[in-house]
């Protein structure tokens, strides 16, 4: 039996998502919030999208695919984009806070796996191709599992990176992504601090 103190911290609801959304945001006047309601609304409108995306390989279609009512059902959710200088340049901070602590591990663990078996794929999207290559990256922040990975995006010549950081500490999964960047090894450091920081906020809450 687990001993009190590694027991997981408790459940965040809404209103503690909402307040650290609130200190997220505060950085950026262009900051967008979405929470857990606007979040479910959007589900039938994204299966309807995905409809439309073709991976090849087919097996990776779970990067399009998932069942994110049932995910849904297991957490709290809230995310908020900062956008940068350029439309293609923003941070995302999500924070995901589950019931249980297997939960919690089962989504970084899905993320690791997809990068196992689907490093490279392409996405076609209303005839336009995308190359999608994946690549594992060390991150180091002061959650007890952490996971990282690059994603580059190549549209006929333009390629955009996408650095995706996650932590989790007990219950609770945070994850940051730096898109549109131009350092590799600096947006890895710069999102690592992100969701450290973040992560203390979740702390204080729990």
């Amino acid at each position: 039996m687990e001993s009190s103190s590694q027991a997981a911290p408790r459940q965040l609801d809404a209103q503690d998502l909402a307040e650290i959304a609130e200190l997220i945001a505060a950085v950026n006047e262009k900051a967008v919030i979405t929470d857990q309601d606007m979040l479910t609304a959007q589900i039938p409108l994204a299966a309807k999208a995905s409809e439309a995306i073709k991976i090849t390989p087919k097996a990776c279609n779970v990067f399009v695919e998932g069942e994110i009512a049932a995910e849904l059902e297991k957490m709290n959710t809230i995310s908020g984009v900062l956008p940068e200088d350029t439309y293609l340049e923003e941070t995302e901070v999500g924070i995901s806070s589950y019931g249980e602590v297997a939960d919690a591990k089962a989504n970084l663990s899905g993320s690791v796996g997809f990068l196992n078996d689907c490093s490279e794929f392409t996405l076609t999207l209303e005839g336009q191709e995308m190359e999608m290559t994946l690549e594992g990256l060390k991150a180091t922040t002061s959650a007890t599992h952490n996971g990282a990975y690059l994603v580059v995006i190549d549209t006929g010549g333009t390629k955009i990176n996408i650095v995706s950081v996650s932590g989790i500490q007990g219950s609770h999964v945070v994850s940051v992504s730096i898109t549109g960047g131009s350092d590799t090894a600096k947006d890895p450091l710069e999102a690592q601090e992100r969701a450290t920081a973040v992560l203390e906020m979740v702390s204080r809450k729990t």
